[in-house]
């Protein structure tokens, strides 16, 4: 699956076989995989505590799947991540100007 090696990297389910994603994928659909991971990616990272047996976790999550009220969508949580970035950005590029500004001094203005 293409977007395995990216969603896996550095998560708790990096020890889930392809078989089992793909058993996983047919059994519930794509789109409840993902939700369902992300929601147990999430969670992890809010309570990093072993999980024994990631694929269970993860099928038992897609069959009753609820959605935490905390929960924000991926998608959403890229916008502000991009948004914050953005920001960044501009707020280095001020000081980029500012010191420019400061470097050339009171005559450049005629």
């Amino acid at each position: 699956m293409y977007w395995l090696s990216d969603f896996t990297a550095n998560s708790i389910f990096i020890n889930i076989s392809n078989k089992e994603l793909h058993a996983l994928e047919k059994r519930h659909g794509l789109e409840c995989l993902l939700q369902a991971a992300d929601i147990a990616a999430e969670t992890w990272r809010r309570n990093p505590e072993e999980r024994h047996n990631p694929g269970g976790y993860l099928n038992t999550l897609c069959s009753s799947l609820l959605v935490p009220k905390w929960y924000v969508p991926f998608s959403e949580r890229k916008k502000a991540a991009d948004r914050s970035h953005h920001r960044k950005k501009i707020v280095e590029a001020g000081c980029i100007v500012k010191a420019a500004w400061r470097g050339i001094g009171q005559n450049w203005w005629p």
